[in-house]
This record gives C-alpha cells, sequence and structure tokens, in this order.
C-alpha cells in the first residue's frame, strides 16, 4: 500500500523503510513526515516531486510516479541548476526559495546574476529552476556540470555566458 497523505504524489515510500528520518530531514518543503523507526509519509500537497527523498535514503523504499525505485545518489552526484546570464534578470527569486541557501546574487550595479555559491550544499531539488519566471535555471546533470566547467561553458559558479558579469564583478 502507498503511504502518502492527500491526493496524487509521484513519489511514495514503501516498506522496507526504517524510519531513519534521512528523506524527512533533506526534503525541502517538509513533505514527509514520520518519527525514528516508524514507517514515514509522503504530504501529496507539499511535496514537489524533486525526488531528494529517494536520493538519500539508505534502503531504496521511495517509488516514482513509475512506480520505479529511486535510486539513491550521493550529493556530488545530484543534478545541479545551470543559470544563464542571459535570461536572468536578478529578481532574487530562486535566491530567496532555495531551501538550503547555496544561491547568492553577484554582480556589479544592474548585472546582478544568480549563481550556485555552494555547489556542494545543493540537494538538486531544483525549486530555483520552477520559481524562476524566465527560465534563466536548467537543472543539469552533476557530470555534465563538471564537463562544462572543464570546457569554460560555465564558471565555477554554474553561470552560463558569464565573462561579463565576471568583469564587472572583478572576479
Amino acid at each position: 500500500m502507498p503511504h502518502f497523505i492527500h491526493g496524487e504524489v509521484s513519489e511514495e515510500i514503501k516498506k522496507p523503510c526504517i524510519g531513519c528520518t534521512a528523506c524527512l530531514t533533506k526534503c525541502p518543503t517538509e513533505a514527509i513526515v514520520g518519527g525514528k523507526q516508524t514507517l514515514h509519509v509522503i504530504v501529496a500537497d507539499k511535496c514537489i516531486d524533486c525526488g531528494v527523498c529517494g536520493n538519500v535514503c539508505p534502503v531504496t523504499c521511495i517509488t516514482d510516479q513509475f512506480d520505479r525505485l529511486v535510486p539513491r545518489k550521493q550529493m556530488t552526484q545530484r543534478p545541479r541548476p545551470v543559470i544563464n546570464k542571459d535570461n536572468c534578470t536578478g529578481c532574487t527569486y530562486c535566491v530567496d526559495y532555495c531551501p538550503e541557501d547555496v544561491l547568492e546574487m553577484r554582480g556589479d550595479g544592474n548585472i546582478q546574476v544568480s549563481h550556485l555559491i555552494g555547489v556542494s550544499g545543493c540537494i538538486g531539488c531544483a525549486l530555483c529552476a520552477e520559481i524562476c519566471p524566465h527560465d534563466a535555471i536548467q537543472m543539469t546533470e552533476a557530470d555534465e556540470c563538471k564537463q562544462l566547467v572543464e570546457a569554460g561553458i560555465i564558471n565555477k559558479y554554474y553561470v552560463r555566458n558569464a565573462t561579463e558579469v565576471e568583469a564587472a564583478a572583478g572576479q
């Protein structure tokens, strides 16, 4: 039997949930409830279908909308936000909504652009990409991000087309 509350949800927690609270702790929207050593439940109305719960589950008991187990992923392997400087207007929505506070506005004067300042702290939940009204953030697999940095396509803050921003900020 699926374990979720109120309506449809893409992620479900099934036995053998051991109640370790890893999913509860990392959920960016507090959509998971449960106590230690008890089966946890996903509150559908709060779940944003980011998959972070499955990525941190040590016993792989969370399924997606197709009833497939969501694989555990190390923090370094989760998707990362890549910011397109040309689309970023500096509205700060992404910074304000980031549950891990790993995004920051940087630049000088009118050229403020979001930057991923805490790559290792990013949980890959995609809230920033979803909230961005200008399609300036694209979630990109971690391995691809590394290749883009090495190729000089994005900078170390995961900003695409960043040359002007870095020059203005003196970076």
